[in-house]
């Protein structure tokens, strides 16, 4: 009867952040407002906020269930009325709020520091960041989900990574147990090796590859050679004793154009030919500082797909970040010249990537990719003068759980 009678009244619960913005770096204010409008007065106990930070990882091996979790930020906020939990020697005071549209805002910092970045991998676990609003007493809650960008990590890969390419690496067989019988041959093996520009990388960038194919089958044919960048995700969880499940996912994959490779014949590859692959938006980055239950990585492929089915795959670590300044447009890499390579040409720059929003700004998502201009926001009645004012909270307090040591013995 209570809550249909609370439905009947209550027309919109709602909470919206200023300017649109849900994506925040440690340190930083959350800014937004709780929106409750009414069709009748309603009698409550009061208005609450609560802020969540938690990660948890869920995965089953041989039929056995592996959990664990981490807590990063837990703060709660009274908007209007009385404290949750309140008791006091009589009974609570219950507050009326009269018909019409209201606006509770709220400001919370979060701390500087032991905040991971987000990060959302379907069925194994997530790193995720909430805020819950209450009305009691009789309860009704709605949630919203904000971002947090750490880039604590970033400023030591820019400087080396992003100038210094890494080495040709060389697809070895007796390391790929990926590999069949079929990628090698009384006549000889197919040799395969690939290199990037860089190592690090934004979305919306390209990666630049140059490498070279040499096939010394005289029964199999490469029909072409293919690049993927995949996701890497490392999940910790608890049973009896710790375990861990490796999870692999390709975000993107182009084929190379001009890769495929007969039969005793040689193949190279270069960006000028088209051997790139731009790397597309993604919500999660290279780093998961703080979370000692999820790691994550991306790395580049490189597979020479065969006639036979074999699959001969150079596997390169590299690194995805929400970085907005780079050396892109003012230094270009230099490639070490391949081993195997014939004599090399004069090759054309890859063209600048496209210019991204910042990633923090209202406008731009999690990993930085331009949205349309923004609308305002649209104006909401202050509360009633009778009504007491919203808590301003500039310090809260966050209490991070104990973390399990991955490292200690199994007990």
């Amino acid at each position: 009867m209570y809550v249909q009678s609370m439905m009947e009244k209550l027309r919109q619960f709602a909470i919206e952040f200023d300017e649109r913005k849900d994506v925040f770096e440690p340190g930083e204010f959350v800014k937004g407002h709780v929106v409750v409008d009414l069709a009748k007065k309603m009698k409550i106990k009061g208005l609450w906020l609560q802020f969540h930070g938690r990660s948890k990882v869920s995965f089953d091996i041989h039929d056995d269930d592996y959990t664990a979790s981490e807590t990063y930020l837990s703060h709660e906020v009274t908007l209007f009325g009385n404290e949750q939990g309140q008791t006091g020697d009589g009974p609570v005071t219950s507050h009326v709020l009269p018909a019409g549209r209201h606006a509770f805002p709220f400001q919370v910092q979060l701390p500087a520091d032991g905040l991971p970045c987000s990060f959302e991998w379907q069925r194994y676990g997530y790193v995720r960041y909430t805020i819950n609003a209450t009305i009691g007493k009789p309860y009704q809650s709605t949630k919203k989900v904000f971002k947090v960008l750490d880039k604590g990590e970033e400023d030591s890969w820019e400087g080396f990574s992003r100038t210094h390419p890494p080495n040709m690496v060389r697809w070895n067989r007796d390391e790929d147990p990926d590999v069949s019988e079929c990628c090698s041959t009384t006549t000889g093996p197919v040799e395969l090796q690939a290199q990037p520009d860089r190592t690090v990388y934004c979305p919306g960038e390209v990666i630049a590859i140059r490498g070279t194919v040499e096939n010394n089958s005289s029964i199999d044919d490469v029909r072409h050679v293919e690049a993927r960048l995949v996701q890497v995700g490392t999940f910790h969880g608890k049973y009896v004793s710790w375990s861990s499940v490796d999870v692999k996912n390709i975000v993107e994959r182009v084929r190379l154009p001009n890769s495929a490779c007969k039969r005793g014949s040689f193949a190279f590859q270069s960006p000028s030919d088209g051997a790139v692959l731009r790397v597309p938006p993604l919500s999660s980055f290279s780093s998961l500082r703080f979370c000692r239950i999820i790691d994550v990585g991306y790395r580049l492929d490189v597979v020479a797909k065969m006639s036979s089915g074999g699959s001969p795959k150079v596997k390169i670590p590299i690194k995805i970040c929400s970085c907005r300044h780079h050396p892109h447009g003012t230094a270009q890499p230099s490639f070490a010249t391949p081993c195997a390579a014939p004599q090399d040409s004069a090759q054309t720059p890859c063209a600048d990537p496209p210019a991204y929003a910042d990633p923090l700004s209202p406008c731009a998502t999690p990993h930085g990719i331009a949205q349309p201009p923004c609308t305002d926001p649209p104006a909401y009645a202050a509360p009633l003068p009778n009504v007491s004012g919203p808590v301003v909270v500039t310090q809260p307090t966050s209490r991070v759980a104990a973390a399990p040591d991955l490292d200690s013995s199994p007990s």
